[in-house]
């Protein structure tokens, strides 16, 4: 370090020299007690007012400028450690292995003081090297902090580090985030889930724990999955269930804020009867809509909705069952059979594309126009377990599951984090044993 103009060398200069107090690591003792280099202890830990009494060699030594202002609730000022003190000690052992790297070709000299970037990036290492820097060297930013501060009874998790001491609670970004979480289940009563991100450098074992607090009205939101892998902890609560709301007109209703037109008669939701007179306005018109079982025609009118085989020129003229195909009501919802083509061009213009409910397997493909269902491709990357599942590893590129189609067709899928305690990911299942997804 620059000492009056002159290089000299760490942790070298005998107690009694003058030291700036910024420059108390040139002094054998790492300690520096009003502008001179010292070994002198503390006679009596605690809160001051004016001076603090330090001990030398036998003689006592009388500082105002040890007694400073603490961290605290009362705000009480306390006396600066002594060199023989557990805290001086500690800052010592954490900055010690840093002193006198001569690393010149590795480790820029603005580094000496920190965690050189040598020992991350070291030419024999196996580490992940940025990742593991980043975060040697933020844990570092915060042991010399914890160390340094009298905070009196709070803890890193309070307000007066983070706020006033700059104590870093951020995450540092992973290389991947392809690790799935692992769930466990807990008897915490205040909120329904938490998550632990240790803070790996591929996401990996990160904690979810489930806890049963939500009552019968009430759901558990899990939290965000970007937060689970960019914060330390992630809680979330209970959310009351809208039930009985936003019900149309001719459901049954208990109260006015049931209805989405706010009129609840005779615990029916206000509609135009048969006959009546109706809105096909855009937008919608709430409190001129028909009832259960009925549309409004082109002429404003509410009539029955059409029956099997009947013309039609839209779908939602027809029973809530059918679609208007080839301009009647003919296609049931669920009723084209594995392999057979629906063609789509005969469907009115308003059913919106929804071809995957007209499926019996729930499953269309819009090039052959047929319905489909699939199943693991014959490959020994796709060997289900006893239970019909195929354990499988996220990656950055996806598409890791593959399939057979029964129009021979193949389809790539990408592997889904299961909810288990190993943080184990699987292939959506296939339609073996008549299970399927949609």
């Amino acid at each position: 370090m620059c000492n009056n103009g002159k290089c000299t060398k760490i942790l070298s200069i005998e107690d009694g020299e003058l030291v700036k107090a910024t420059d108390k690591l040139l002094c054998k003792s790492g300690f520096v007690l009003d502008g001179k280099c010292s070994s002198a202890s503390l006679k009596s830990n605690g809160t001051c007012t004016d001076k603090c009494t330090y001990v030398n060699n036998g003689t006592e030594i009388n500082s105002t400028t040890s007694c400073v202002c603490g961290k605290n609730f009362n705000g009480d000022r306390y006396c600066n450690f002594g060199a023989d003190s557990v805290q001086h000690k500690n800052y010592m052992d954490l900055i010690r292995p840093y002193l006198n790297l001569n690393l010149t070709e590795k480790c820029h000299g603005t580094e000496r003081f920190t965690p050189c970037i040598s020992s991350a990036f070291d030419r024999n290492s196996t580490t992940h090297n940025n990742f593991d820097f980043q975060k040697t060297m933020k844990n570092f930013h915060n042991q010399i902090l914890l160390n340094n501060v009298e905070f009196l009874g709070q803890t890193p998790d309070s307000c007066i580090l983070p706020v006033v001491g700059a104590y870093d609670k951020n995450m540092i970004k992973p290389l991947t985030t392809n690790k799935c979480p692992m769930y466990t289940c807990g008897s915490e009563k205040t909120f329904c889930t938490s998550s632990q991100n240790p803070n790996n450098f591929d996401s990996s074992e990160i904690k979810i724990t489930l806890n049963k607090v939500c009552n019968s009205t009430q759901e558990c939101p899990l939290p965000v999955a970007n937060d689970i892998y960019n914060k330390e902890n992630v809680q979330t609560k209970c959310d009351n269930v809208m039930t009985n709301k936003n019900k149309f007109p001719g459901e049954n209703c208990a109260t006015n804020e049931d209805c989405v037109n706010k009129n609840c008669t005779n615990k029916v939701c206000q509609y135009v009867k048969l006959d009546g007179s109706c809105s096909n306005t855009d937008p919608i018109d709430f409190t001129k809509q028909c009832g259960i079982g009925a549309y409004c025609n082109a002429t404003n009118i509410c009539v029955p909705q059409i029956k099997r085989d009947q013309n039609c020129t839209s779908t939602f003229h027809c029973e809530n069952n059918l679609a208007c195909y080839n301009s009647t009501c003919s296609l049931e919802y669920g009723s084209v059979k594995d392999g057979q083509q629906i063609d789509t061009t005969l469907l009115s213009k308003d059913f919106e594309g929804q071809y995957d409910l007209l499926c019996a397997t729930m499953k269309f493909d819009t090039i052959t126009k047929r319905c489909y269902t699939y199943k693991y491709a014959n490959m020994t990357s796709m060997v289900p377990n006893s239970a019909g599942y195929v354990a499988c590893n996220k990656t950055a590129v996806g598409g890791e599951c593959k399939y057979d189609l029964s129009i021979n067709k193949t389809m790539v899928q990408n592997c889904q984090c299961g909810y288990n305690a190993d943080g184990q990911g699987y292939c959506p299942i296939d339609f073996s044993k008549g299970i399927f997804i949609f």
